[in-house]
């Protein structure tokens, strides 16, 4: 599991800038909430694959690409993980709980884990910081 059970410092932003893009249209600008995943055997049959991600009470909105369901055709069988995109940056300092479920090999599975976002992991330029006075565009 991704980020594993316990952690305290995982990053509540991502970019989504990759080639290619795991998210489909591409990433939104002001960037997403950075993936939560679950990888399975490459042996294992995966179907029916759901994460669900909350904070409390509150479901997250996000994207959910499965080994059956791949949210980019191009990955086939998502390299056999359950992976979920938040479609916003997740809060920081917050404590948050991840569930699959799916059928693997023909029966019912089930996991939970629970991990708490850092302070940030935005860069300055998002921040409202001076970002060392280099601006966006880096050194």
């Amino acid at each position: 599991a991704y980020p594993p059970d316990g952690a305290n410092d995982f990053g509540p932003y991502w970019a989504g800038n990759e080639g290619p893009c795991p998210i489909p249209g591409g990433p939104p600008q002001g960037g997403v909430g950075q993936p939560v995943t679950l990888t399975f055997s490459p042996r294992d049959k995966v179907k029916d694959g759901k994460l669900t991600l909350t904070d409390g009470t509150t479901e997250v909105d996000g994207w959910l690409s499965a080994p059956d369901k791949p949210a980019v055709a191009m990955f086939s069988n998502n390299c056999q993980t359950i992976c979920f995109i938040a479609k916003q940056p997740l809060k920081s300092k917050t404590a948050y709980t991840a569930k699959v479920t799916a059928n693997v090999n023909g029966q019912p599975f089930e996991k939970t884990w629970r991990f708490m976002t850092s302070e940030s992991n935005l860069p300055p330029w998002m921040q409202g910081g001076r970002g060392g006075g280099r601006g966006r565009g880096g050194p």
